[in-house]
């Protein structure tokens, strides 16, 4: 039988998880105004995906 591959790729879903962190980590400590428009973006995405 031959492998069956199911789920997400571990190590790519790791290494984007620490990236969009460090992203928010980044504008929140570079400037205030940046995480603002980084928080709301990620809320009209979120939004976005849920109603469709």
């Amino acid at each position: 039988m031959g492998k069956i591959k199911t789920g997400r790729n571990l190590p790519i879903a790791i290494l984007v998880g620490l990236i969009l962190i460090s992203l928010v980590v980044l504008t929140l400590f570079i400037n205030k105004y940046a995480f603002t428009f980084l928080a709301l973006a990620a809320v009209l995405l979120a939004g976005y995906e849920v109603t469709t």
